[in-house]
């Protein structure tokens, strides 16, 4: 019976973890420069910029220096996460994978594991339901003054802009769901790498993202 249970324990977790989580000493022990590079520009422009002109704009309400904002600063670095975003992910697959911390229980290599594939997904929805906010009210998103992205969608004349259906779909997600969801998943990732780092004293945990890859 034991050995059963063992058996099935061990798919389980090679299923979430995936094989990241063998002992493969061929394995960096860091991630790379350009995949710490990746993690700290896409973190300074989320919470340096892009969240808290987001939440000044909603903050101001309706006028000039909101459309200002959004427009020319929140939209652009948007698209920028969502390029970021691809790129990292194509080079997280195309990279040896860095295995899991020394001395993690398995509940928190899984919640470990989820947070990191639910802050990729949300990088990716955020933006994108930004952008259906943005097309589903007809209001052209710039790319950093250069072109505009084509209108895809289709409006219904009879409605006003912020009637549409695909501009309350987006506003509903941007606003009320993802960023929810966002913010809550970015304090329990800082929480769980403080944890590590400082109460469970693992010291080398935060050394994989900011160190010398070794």
């Amino acid at each position: 019976m034991s050995t059963a249970v063992g058996i099935i324990r061990e798919i389980v977790i090679a299923t979430i973890m995936g094989q990241e989580m063998l002992n493969d000493t061929t394995k960096p022990v860091g991630y790379d420069r350009v995949a710490q590079g990746f993690h700290w520009l896409t973190a300074g422009l989320m919470l340096l910029l892009i969240m808290p002109v987001g939440i000044y704009a909603v903050w101001l309400g309706d006028g000039p220096t909101r459309s200002y904002l959004l427009d020319h600063w929140h939209k652009p670095f948007g698209l920028v996460v969502i390029v970021l975003t691809v790129l990292r992910l194509v080079w997280k697959w195309t990279h040896p994978a860095v295995p899991e911390a020394p001395g993690l229980h398995l509940w928190e290599r899984v919640a470990s594991r989820l947070a990191h594939w639910s802050l990729y997904a949300l990088l990716l929805a955020m933006p994108l339901s930004g952008l259906l906010m943005s097309e589903g009210a007809g209001r052209p998103t710039s790319v950093f003054g250069l072109f505009n992205l084509p209108q895809v969608l289709s409006l219904d004349p009879a409605l006003k802009p912020r009637q549409q259906p695909a501009y309350l779909l987006g506003h509903t997600l941007h606003t009320q769901v993802f960023d929810w969801i966002l913010y809550t998943v970015i304090v329990l990732h800082v929480a769980g790498a403080i944890k590590h780092q400082f109460i469970d004293n693992h010291r080398g945990y935060l050394r994989r993202m900011i160190g010398t890859r070794r």
